[in-house]
């Protein structure tokens, strides 16, 4: 998975990255352009439906 962030980086392809509530450990949420935590499945569709993702191209990192 290093290979695609450090390609998306270096193209400028932002990156979305959804984790789970208490699941830590992980480097990705700090690379990525708009960081999505979730409880479950519905309320990652939920917050996914309502994202406008024209919006996060160079942008500074979100968290919802």
């Amino acid at each position: 998975m290093i290979l695609e962030v450090g390609y998306s980086i270096a193209r400028g392809i932002p990156i979305v990255v959804a984790i789970k509530d208490g699941v830590g450990n992980t480097y990705l949420p700090g690379m990525a352009n708009l960081v999505i935590t979730y409880t479950d499945i519905e309320d990652l569709l939920n917050k996914i439906s309502s994202i406008d993702l024209k919006n996060l191209v160079k942008k500074d990192p979100v968290l919802l």
